[in-house]
């Protein structure tokens, strides 16, 4: 896994050799704090009340939200309309479980509570792997889960390749390469470096590093950890001696003054 790693940072040097851009190539932890303070964000702006952010959208894509009532409704006032809106459209859909049911072979589904027609409620089937998930559900359950619009079948407006909100934030979390610091990202550069920072700031033997993926338990570490700096004077303050030697190693190698950035984080 090491020879990997520094394969794709001698990779990143030469094209940045060849492009005539310096740029700050974090290492693997820095990446992985990066890449969990990232996918904190996105669980977060995900399960909100909004769609999500312009940051969260450069990792997401474009995501739809609604509710499965007005999905129906939808669906019922036109169906051209709603094809428009939602076929092939990464839904976030929000929903009361009306019942768990199985259609042909092993193919299940969730039947979500619609509006007064139950019989075109929409229908959700999940993405491979979920079989435990749908046996642990309940009826009258609220669930939210991202899917993509299958249009309508049979007059029920058909989700299909669902999941967790969870797995979903991962899985595109997982699909960032690398982390750099240049002048070409710089609304992220704050961030990055506080990543640095954290880096430095977490303990050897943390559960951050016992996984190549972000996971819960990192992320509720390194909020503790900025808790901590928040409360106790002595860690504030090394915290921001390391953040400042952060910021003078990427100036010093790339050129780029990253304190301006830390203002907005």
């Amino acid at each position: 896994m090491k020879i990997y790693f520094l394969n794709l940072f001698f990779v990143f040097m030469t094209l940045t050799a060849c492009s005539g851009e310096k740029r700050y190539v974090l290492n693997q932890q820095e990446d992985l704090i990066y890449k969990n303070l990232l996918l904190d964000h996105v669980k977060t702006e995900l399960d909100g009340s909004e769609v999500g952010d312009e940051q969260m959208r450069k990792i997401t894509g474009d995501i739809v939200k609604i509710n499965a009532v007005d999905l129906q409704r939808e669906y019922e006032k036109n169906e051209v309309a709603a094809d428009l809106k939602f076929l092939k459209k990464t839904i976030l859909i929000e929903g009361v479980v009306g019942s768990i049911d199985r259609g042909i072979g092993e193919s299940y589904y969730i039947k979500f509570q619609g509006n007064q027609n139950s019989f075109i409620s929409p229908h959700a089937s999940m993405a491979d792997g979920y079989v435990n998930f749908l046996a642990s559900l309940k009826k009258g359950e609220k669930i939210k889960l991202i899917c993509i619009g299958d249009g309508l079948l049979i007059g029920t407006p058909r989700l299909r390749q669902c999941m967790r909100i969870d797995d979903f934030a991962l899985l595109k979390i997982k699909q960032i390469p690398l982390a750099v610091i240049s002048n070409q990202n710089s609304e992220e550069n704050g961030l990055k470096i506080y990543s640095m920072t954290f880096a430095i700031l977490i303990n050897e033997s943390s559960v951050c590093w016992a996984s190549l993926e972000p996971t819960t338990k990192c992320i509720s570490e390194i909020k503790t950890l900025f808790q901590e700096t928040n409360n106790s004077l002595e860690k504030h303050n090394e915290f921001k001696r390391i953040s400042e030697q952060m910021i003078q190693k990427v100036k010093i190698q790339t050129g780029v003054d990253a304190s301006q950035f830390l203002k907005n984080q």
